[in-house]
């Protein structure tokens, strides 16, 4: 009778106390690699000063500049060097949350937004963008496997500085292209008015009520209609709220000839806006690049 047969197969797993040890020993190499990352490597980060409005302005970039906005930090504000860097940032992201025709669920190849720049009236060369729309465009595009490319990189960089990330996270980017002086204030006055619709709940509220409540039916339709000639998917009701306040009370260069309503009410509306706003900085002196009390001349508007 030969012997009981020998069991072979896969070793003996480690004891738990030696398991314990190999992790143990695996979790110290980790934090020692990750102190000489920290030290060799450091993780990267964009230069970020507090600012007025003037100070921005001011600034005419050899390179992207990042502010925060100091009647409200939570606003940030990039300066451009050139119009294409800033189109190269935004251009996706417009289509994503701002352009009729294009889809609001998933984010465009480069070959497709291509396209839609080709065969579409311009995009928008001044709009402020929500934080949670920006994080959100971040995850479709991971979603959709499309590239970024190095300025859209740069942006989900400095989402990440500034821990948009996080959930709950409340905040706008501003995008301050190239122009000459007068036409970059009123611009900036458009878009930091934008933003104030994103990170102020009572502000929202309140453009809200008075879109729907102190605007009569045809005057709604004319900002609408505007809006739709240039591009701007008014499907999206809180799109057309918020770009008709920022037109009506914000916009200096804009003219009222262009939504077919006369100066006069065009004052009147605006005065009324203004009356009872919720967000004091907005009508502050020397908080927006221009007075937005002021009655306003015709002019063009980009």
């Amino acid at each position: 009778m030969t012997g009981a047969p020998t069991v072979t197969g896969r070793p003996k797993p480690p004891e738990p106390r030696n398991r314990i040890v190999l992790w143990a020993a695996i979790a110290a190499s980790l934090v020692i690699l990750a102190g000489i990352d920290f030290i060799f490597f450091p993780p990267p980060s964009l230069p970020i000063a507090t600012e007025d409005a003037a100070q921005i302005l001011a600034a005419h970039p050899a390179k992207p500049l990042y502010f925060r906005f100091r009647p409200d930090p939570s606003i940030v504000v990039i300066a451009f060097p050139t119009a294409n860097q800033q189109s190269a940032t935004f251009n996706r992201i417009t289509a994503l949350l701002l352009r009729a025709g294009t889809p609001h669920d998933r984010v465009l190849s480069d070959p497709e937004l291509a396209a839609v720049i080709r065969t579409s009236v311009p995009f928008t060369v001044a709009h402020a963008y929500r934080a949670q729309d920006l994080v959100r465009f971040f995850r479709l595009m991971s979603l959709d496997h499309v590239a970024p490319n190095p300025d859209e990189r740069r942006l989900h960089l400095l989402l990440g500085v500034l821990h948009w990330f996080a959930p709950g996270a409340v905040g706008a980017i501003v995008a301050l292209g190239p122009s000459d002086q007068a036409a970059r204030a009123s611009l900036l006055s458009h878009a930091l008015a934008n933003a104030a619709y994103f990170v102020s709940p009572a502000y929202a509220v309140y453009a809200e009520h008075f879109f729907h409540d102190s605007l009569t039916l045809p005057e709604q339709a004319l900002f609408t209609r505007y809006l739709a000639a240039h591009g701007y998917d008014t499907d999206l009701t809180g799109l057309v709220v918020n770009e008709t306040q920022s037109l009506l009370c914000f916009t200096p260069a804009f003219d009222p000839a262009a939504i077919g309503l006369a100066p006069s009410q065009i004052q009147s509306l605006r005065t009324r806006f203004l009356q009872k706003i919720p967000l004091h900085w907005l009508k502050s002196p020397g908080a927006l690049p221009l007075d937005p009390t002021r009655a306003w001349g015709p002019g063009p508007h980009s």
